[in-house]
């Protein structure tokens, strides 16, 4: 069991295809249970500094088993990443969230994991720690390759996620569940916008559950001019989502429930970024 940067190092030098670090545990226990296959775990829950989370002058630095609930309480990602702070204020139960390590659930590469549309959305990149002591940095969709299959080799661990911090930007996610409370994701969304007062620029918008990766709409205000709270395209925004849906899953047997579901959701988070209730 590591208790810091130096004998972590040293671990990802000895690991190989059937060994595999755990942080909270949450995702492992019920792969046990499914009987599927069994590795060697290494606990880096004591790694000292791996949970920390820290502002610099332009981005917010979050460790990689920071817990969902040390994310959701935090004042930096509540101030200058508020999308991800209401991600993970909606993970599981309040004792999933307990335990559960951000590092965790993008490393899981799941579809519904709910962190991976609010660290895309705000642009994160994931420092990656190798075997000499040597970190990369890639953008968090890249560590996704497929459902369930992440980017990293048996010798690299996620490290920490930066976020940058774009002044006079604010975002916000919301997800829905086949309940409210206590729930899988079957569909989530992330936006976010930089203000000016009533105006707005910036708009972009990431969809999560439709695929292996989340899905980042970039600058979808460039249609427009002047664009304010007050004279915000619903009708315009809630097709695009919809357009968005019908292209990610034309198919799928979920696509009638999908493309009506993000219509609402379309609704929930323009409520939850204008601070104010948005009528069609």
């Amino acid at each position: 069991m590591p208790k810091d940067k130096k004998e972590l190092i040293e671990c990802l030098s000895q690991m190989n295809e059937d060994t595999r670090f755990v942080a909270g545990g949450t995702d492992v226990l019920p792969s046990l249970e499914g009987g599927l296959k069994k590795f060697t775990y290494i606990d880096i829950t004591h790694v000292s500094d791996m949970d920390a989370i820290k502002v610099t002058e332009d981005k917010v630095i979050v460790g990689a088993t920071a817990t969902f609930s040390d994310i959701a309480r935090n004042q930096f990602i509540r101030t200058y990443a508020q999308a991800l702070s209401m991600a993970a204020s909606q993970i599981g139960s309040v004792q999933i969230r307990n335990r559960a390590t951000i590092g965790g659930n993008v490393a899981n590469a799941s579809p519904a994991a709910d962190s991976l549309p609010a660290l895309a959305l705000l642009n994160s990149e994931v420092e990656i720690l190798g075997p000499n002591g040597q970190s990369k940095m890639i953008s968090v969709l890249d560590v996704i390759e497929d459902v369930g299959v992440s980017a990293l080799r048996p010798y690299e661990v996620i490290w920490a996620f930066h976020i940058p911090i774009r002044p006079h930007v604010r975002s916000a996610f919301v997800k829905i569940g086949s309940r409210k409370r206590v729930t899988i994701s079957r569909l989530n969304l992330a936006i976010s916008a930089k203000f000016s007062g009533e105006g707005l620029s910036d708009v972009n918008v990431c969809l999560g559950t439709l695929g292996p990766r989340p899905l980042l709409i970039a600058n979808i205000d460039r249609d427009f001019k002047d664009i304010s709270t007050k004279d915000f395209p619903i009708d315009f925004f809630l097709n695009l989502l919809t357009n968005v849906v019908d292209l990610a899953i034309p198919n799928r047997p979920s696509r009638a429930y999908k493309r009506t579901a993000v219509r609402g959701l379309g609704i929930d988070v323009l409520d939850v970024l204008f601070g104010r209730r948005c009528m069609l």
